[in-house]
C-alpha cells in the first residue's frame, strides 16, 4: 500500500476508531490517516474489513440505502453524457468534476457507507483531480484504487 501524502509504501496492519491505519514501513510502525492511502492488495483488504468489524462498523460492501441512489458513477463521457463525446477535453473533465462532487454530496446526505467511481485509466487527469477533490470531505474515512487504477472506492464514515 502506497501513502498518496508521502509517496512511501508499506503493510497495512490495522485501522483504528479514529480513522487512522496503522502501517509498517521498513521496521517502523506509522499511524497515518486511513484516507491516505491507496492500492491495497486482497490480503490487505480482507485485514481492514476485519479491522472495521472490530470496530463495529458494517463492512465496505456496495449495497443501495435509497432506492434513488446508485451507489456507482461512471464518469466515462459516453455513459455519463453522450451528447460532450468530441468535444474540447476541459469542458468534458469540468462535466465530469461536477457529476462527481455532486454524487459524493449526495451519498454523503444519504448516509451511504461506501460508494465507486469509475473514472477510466486515460491519461489520468480524471484521477488525479478525482483524488484532489475527495480530500475536500472529512466524512471519507477511506479511498482505495479497484479495477486495475481505472476505479476509486470509497468508505464513509459518519
Amino acid at each position: 500500500m502506497r501513502n498518496k501524502k508521502t509517496g512511501k509504501t508499506g503493510k497495512f496492519e490495522g485501522l483504528f476508531a479514529n480513522g487512522k491505519a496503522k502501517i509498517k514501513i521498513g521496521s517502523k510502525h506509522y499511524l497515518v490517516p486511513a484516507v491516505n492511502l491507496e492500492g491495497l492488495n486482497k490480503k490487505e483488504i480482507e485485514l481492514l474489513e476485519e479491522s472495521l468489524r472490530k470496530l463495529s462498523v458494517k463492512e465496505p460492501k456496495i449495497k443501495k440505502i435509497s432506492k434513488d441512489f446508485d451507489p456507482v458513477l461512471d464518469l466515462h463521457v459516453n455513459k455519463l453524457a453522450p451528447h460532450l463525446d468530441g468535444k474540447q477535453p476541459e469542458m468534458i473533465l469540468l462535466h465530469q468534476l461536477d457529476k462527481a462532487r455532486n454524487f459524493i454530496e449526495t451519498a454523503i446526505d444519504k448516509h451511504q457507507l461506501t460508494v465507486k467511481l469509475i473514472h477510466g485509466k486515460g491519461t489520468g487527469a480524471l484521477k488525479m483531480e478525482i483524488e484532489h477533490m475527495l480530500a475536500d470531505y472529512d466524512e471519507i474515512l477511506f479511498q482505495n484504487t479497484i479495477h486495475n487504477g481505472g476505479a476509486i472506492e470509497i468508505l464513509f464514515k459518519y
